[in-house]
């Protein structure tokens, strides 16, 4: 999975213990399911945090013994026709669609190789393929987005590690949704769809198939 439309509608029931990076997640472009090393563990994450309210991206980098992230970059959640209010976090029982998408470009600036990340969320749970609107966007150019911890000197090494400050380039095995909480977090997903598009391909607003 390397350019793709990553989509799903998700809502918590139950908060329980939330954790400072708690949320409805999609993760894309990572092997994080499957890896033999933490460097080989790097992924791109669309996430609406459940305490804020707010949108954001981040670069994993790396996940072994410690964990290597890039800062979170975050944006109000946006306003809707429909009624849902995000400036207080994520309200119980209400669907959320996210549409993560995902392709790699050519820099306008520079002509190198970079990554476009785009969030878009549906409010209308759905109704005639949903009302979807572009919450968040962000180019992960070369040396634009760092991490923020050290990541161990071996990354960097082998094919699809990735060093510090590199876009995540080249197709990934896996696409997953994630949730963080504890026993008492009650979060339930539906209408969960990955789709091949074609790099800056305009993205379907009306339901995806695999």
């Amino acid at each position: 999975w390397e350019d793709v439309e990553f989509t799903a509608y998700g809502r918590y029931r139950a908060y329980g213990g939330v954790r400072s990076y708690s949320g409805l997640t999609l993760v894309a472009r990572t092997n994080h399911g499957d890896y033999t090393d933490g460097c080989s563990a790097p992924g791109y994450y669309a996430r609406i945090y459940a305490t804020t309210g707010e949108v954001a991206f981040q670069k994993e980098y790396y996940h072994g013994t410690s964990v290597v992230y890039s800062a979170s970059r975050r944006l109000p959640g946006p306003s809707n026709p429909h009624g849902v209010d995000l400036s207080s976090g994520l309200p119980l029982d209400e669907w959320i669609g996210l549409k993560f998408v995902v392709y790699t470009l050519t820099d306008p600036d520079d002509g190198a190789p970079a990554v476009q990340l785009k969030l878009y969320l549906d409010f209308s749970r759905g109704a005639r393929g949903g009302d979807w609107v572009l919450a968040h966007e962000l180019l992960d150019t070369s040396g634009s987005w760092m991490a923020t911890r050290a990541i161990p000197d071996e990354c960097g090494t082998e094919d699809g590690h990735v060093r510090d400050g590199e876009p995540i380039f080249g197709g990934r095995e896996y696409c997953f949704l994630r949730t963080d909480g504890d026993s008492d977090t009650v979060i339930e997903w539906a209408n969960a769809s990955v789709r091949h598009i074609n790099g800056a391909a305009t993205p379907r607003t009306t339901g995806c198939e695999d």
